[in-house]
């Protein structure tokens, strides 16, 4: 866990070993490839008003596979931890993360629009995003961009972002081509 960015973005390397990278995507295709239909999310059914621009699958670690969902919960504890030092007041937010999703994007596919994670009365109560990258994706590939920052993160196994939720934040999932893209997500929303 070393970079730390003054742009309220904290990337975190190495939040999750490889190891637990790997059982966590092993875990998580058996689910999909085995569970019912109506635990699996398509991206399309998150947002009815993008169908046919969005291309992912997702479910609820914390409810399925409470394993995986502690792994990813005590690696988020750690890089909240950092990003809490670095960014004091963040201490003092009455947020907890509730929901570990994970999520599988196939090549071609993700949600490439400019977005921002708290954006109407259903998702006002988020607070910061977050998110691992559970797989190594090729160079140029896969990238979390935002747009005001200049920045495109490269996803790498394990690796950690945390970032506000705010439209100061505005991001794209840039397009996997090669390979499938697997994120653990969620957010910390506020305690009310």
């Amino acid at each position: 866990m070393t970079e730390e960015r003054d742009d309220f973005i904290g990337i975190y390397e190495n939040a999750i070993s490889r190891e637990d990278c790997d059982r966590i995507i092993r875990d998580s295709e058996r689910f999909f490839e085995t569970s019912p239909r109506e635990h699996v999310l398509a991206g399309a059914k998150q947002t009815p008003m993008l169908e046919f621009t969005r291309l992912d699958f997702s479910f609820n670690a914390s409810v399925h596979l409470p394993e995986v969902a502690k792994i990813v919960d005590e690696a988020l504890h750690r890089c909240i931890l950092r990003y809490g030092a670095r960014y004091f007041v963040t201490r003092q937010l009455k947020a907890s993360t509730k929901e570990v999703k994970i999520q599988k994007t196939p090549p071609r596919g993700g949600y490439h629009f400019w977005h921002c994670e708290s954006f109407n009365k259903d998702t006002g109560n988020r607070a910061l995003a977050w998110m691992i990258y559970l797989n190594d994706i090729p160079q140029g590939e896969g990238e979390t961009e935002f747009i005001w920052q200049k920045l495109r993160v490269q996803p790498e196994a394990g690796k950690c972002l945390l970032w506000p939720t705010q439209f100061t934040h505005t991001h794209r999932g840039n397009p996997v081509y090669s390979t499938t893209k697997y994120i653990a997500t969620g957010w910390y929303t506020f305690d009310w």
